[in-house]
C-alpha cells in the first residue's frame, strides 16, 4: 500500500497489476530515499531478467 500510486520512469503491465506502481524497483527506491526523492535513471535488469536495480537520490535542503 506504500507503494501504490508512486510515479515511475519505467512501466510494467505485471508490476503495476500486481502492485500499483510501474517499476517495483523504482518505486522501492523512491520510497526507500523519501520525500522530494528523484530516480537517477530508470532500473536497470540484469543480463537473464531475474533482477532488477534502481537508484534514488534524497532531496536533501
Amino acid at each position: 500500500a506504500a507503494l501504490a500510486g508512486i510515479e515511475t520512469l519505467s512501466r510494467s503491465a505485471r508490476a503495476l497489476a500486481r502492485y500499483g506502481v510501474g517499476s517495483l524497483a523504482e518505486a522501492c527506491a523512491l520510497h526507500a530515499a523519501g520525500p522530494g526523492a528523484r530516480l537517477l535513471g530508470p532500473r536497470v535488469a540484469s543480463p537473464d531478467r531475474l533482477a532488477m536495480v534502481a537508484i534514488a537520490e534524497r532531496n536533501d535542503p
